[in-house]
């Protein structure tokens, strides 16, 4: 929820309040590349999306949202917010109007409830509880461009994950058969270079360098030294 101080420079919370009601969440993240309503979206990765969420990104913690839902008498009012849902059969999302009800600590889940009726082919059912992820949940109280950069950038951080995964198991299990062994000269002068570029290293520590450089030379290593 925005803060109702007004802090100099900024702009009056009513503002910044009927601001973020004309911004389009969904508009905002195609924008920014990552189109959720795809299907199954966020799943098309052996890695879970919510692994790389910045939680830095946020105001509050979700107890300190979860705080929102009590008045100053102390009874419980759900907060507003925008819930991805998604069709469990096609797999298609969009943004929907939801109540947030509750904070699973243990999960790291928002309880929400859909508060328009589900399309008719789904049973048309209103008030549908669902369990999501913080990036599935935007709290009507916050910025909508904060979220969306939120939300690209954990696919962003995914997809590096990925990369780096996907190059490190090729270096591992590149193949070393037609690699060219090295010959007594090449070993010779790589042990003389190692000793000039630093303190002088015992036989047994050149052994083992070299062996994780070059492990089809290690016996021949080992039998030169």
């Amino acid at each position: 929820m925005e803060s109702f101080r007004t802090f100099a420079g900024r702009c009056p919370r009513r503002l910044r309040i009927e601001r973020y009601a004309t911004l389009d969440v969904q508009k905002l993240l195609m924008e920014r590349d990552v189109d959720v309503s795809l299907p199954w979206y966020e799943d098309n990765s052996p890695l879970p999306l919510e692994a790389f969420d910045d939680t830095e990104y946020d105001l509050r913690t979700p107890d300190e949202w979860m705080a929102f839902c009590r008045d100053g008498s102390g009874q419980f009012k759900p907060l507003p917010a925008l819930a991805l849902w998604r069709d469990p059969d096609s797999g298609v999302g969009y943004w929907r109007r939801a109540l947030v009800l509750h904070y699973h600590s243990h999960a790291k889940k928002f309880e929400i409830q859909y508060e328009d009726p589900e399309p008719v082919g789904n049973g048309g059912r209103r008030g549908m509880v669902d369990h999501l992820p913080r990036l599935r949940v935007m709290f009507r109280g916050e910025d909508p461009e904060v979220f969306a950069n939120r939300v690209e950038q954990a696919y962003k951080s995914r997809r590096r994950a990925e990369v780096l995964l996907r190059y490190n198991f090729y270096v591992d299990n590149m193949p070393t058969d037609d690699v060219q062994q090295l010959n007594s000269d090449q070993i010779a002068w790589l042990k003389d270079a190692s000793k000039t570029a630093g303190p002088d290293i015992a036989n047994t520590e050149w052994f083992f360098i070299v062996q994780e450089v070059f492990p089809q030379e290690g016996l021949r290593v080992q039998e030169a030294y």
